[in-house]
């Protein structure tokens, strides 16, 4: 369950609590293994991340063999960003 604690992120901070609570209900919890592709490279994207634990790296293949590592989030960030874009794949894995 999501809490107002959850989305208390910097990104937010400036949204009244009343405002985010009408995000919990499209807000949901998910655990994801270490090394576990969140979301693969080039496909549609339909969600906003917030990283509540742990560390995400974006990569993008930019042909076989050749990876490049893009950004790095860490607890409080977002990612994610293409999912506000409508019917546009992702640019990174």
């Amino acid at each position: 369950m999501i809490s107002l604690y959850d989305l208390s992120i910097t990104a937010f901070k400036n949204i009244p609590p009343g405002q985010l609570e009408q995000l919990l209900p499209l807000a949901e919890l998910r655990h994801y293994e270490e090394r576990q592709v969140i979301y693969p490279q080039d496909k549609p994207a339909h969600h906003l991340y917030i990283l509540k634990r742990g560390k995400v790296l974006a990569e993008r293949t930019l042909a076989p063999g050749v990876t490049v590592a893009l950004a790095s989030f860490k607890p409080g960030y977002l990612f994610g960003f293409s999912s506000l874009r409508p019917a546009k794949a992702r640019l990174y894995t």
